[in-house]
């Protein structure tokens, strides 16, 4: 057990919350998830990207019911738009990638809850049933024979044991992360072409993406959807010519798709510079969300790389209230 979570199994006592919760946090409290999902043994893709089993997150909701004020940046830029405070422990659920789960799973609780959270969706990938880039990655590597591979022309040759598959899944990642998206691309044909691997159709339904009616429906639901660019590419690496068409097309297509303004983006992998959120300003998005496990107070020089906190499997109840109600102890502030 770390010593946060013991900390946090003292502190997080029910007849304490209260005590917590009257100090009326002033920062909104933004929570990155990937996925609502049974958690299942020998998963075929990146299981890292199970944020939460379905019941894990019905106890955090019930939670966040009790506690906090539940928001998504839509309600916010009309709260800015009619000159109102945006209300004390307001809180944003948001989930990366764009996982069809997330209609499936996420949507029928969010919605016992009477919630509303927002889905960030890689655009290139709706309706298509192919996995992210990175799932596949692990899928190709968790089931190949092989026992090498060299990719990058060459450049990397990577032992494969029954032991070692998911540091060479990360290997790659590592070194996808200092590629452009052409390069990304070569990568992912060297991996498909050396594994010898072909993904199972039965396993596809496990890790698929969400479809454009499943998109339009979470959007008539109340849930907000946000941009998470076109190809989940790493956008530091991009020209700016590329950058600019990752986050204008993107907002386009989904603006065109759902007859609705998209207000917020959400950096793929985390990764961003001065040039990506100058484009997503230029875009006329209002916010953007990056991926730094902190909280901070919102103000024009925090809209556009506003930090979250990571929720996965492997955070105990006690620590997630922990996290969410003592921030100054358990998380990183920003200003």
């Amino acid at each position: 057990m770390s010593k946060k979570t013991f900390l946090a199994r003292l502190l997080m006592q029910p007849w304490m919350f209260p005590v917590w919760n009257m100090r009326s946090l002033k920062h909104v409290s933004v929570l990155a998830y990937h996925r609502v999902y049974p958690l299942e043994p020998n998963y075929p893709f990146n299981d890292e990207t199970i944020s939460v089993t379905p019941e894990q997150f019905r106890e955090q909701l019930t939670f966040i019911k009790k506690y906090f004020h539940v928001t998504n940046f839509l309600q916010l830029v009309a709260a800015e738009k009619n000159n109102q405070a945006i209300p004390p422990n307001s809180l944003i659920m948001t989930f990366d990638d764009g996982y069809a789960d997330n209609f499936e799973w996420m949507l029928p609780i969010i919605k016992e809850f009477d919630l509303t959270a927002v889905v960030y969706v890689s655009v290139d990938y709706l309706g298509t049933n192919n996995p992210f880039w990175f799932d596949e990655i692990a899928y190709l590597i968790n089931h190949t024979k092989v026992k090498k591979i060299s990719i990058c022309g060459g450049q990397h040759t990577l032992e494969i044991t029954s032991d070692n598959r998911l540091q060479v899944r990360k290997k790659i990642g590592m070194i996808a992360r200092l590629l452009a998206d052409r390069e990304r691309f070569e990568l992912m044909d060297e991996v498909r072409a050396q594994s010898e691997v072909t993904i199972n159709p039965d396993d596809i339904v496990k890790a698929k993406p969400l479809n454009w009616d499943e998109v339009i429906g979470l959007h008539s639901a109340g849930i907000e959807i946000g941009s998470h660019s076109l190809s989940h590419g790493f956008l530091d690496r991009m020209t700016e010519a590329e950058i600019k068409i990752q986050v204008e097309e993107s907002k386009r297509i989904l603006e065109e798709k759902l007859q609705a303004p998209i207000v917020s983006f959400s950096f793929p992998n985390g990764d961003f510079d001065k040039r990506v959120t100058e484009a997503v300003r230029v875009a006329n998005y209002k916010f953007a969300v990056g991926y730094r496990h902190a909280v901070a107070c919102f103000d024009e020089s925090i809209r556009f790389q506003i930090p979250r906190i990571h929720v996965e499997t492997d955070v105990s109840l006690p620590l997630f209230q922990a996290n969410l109600l003592l921030p100054e102890i358990f998380l990183k502030q920003t200003n």
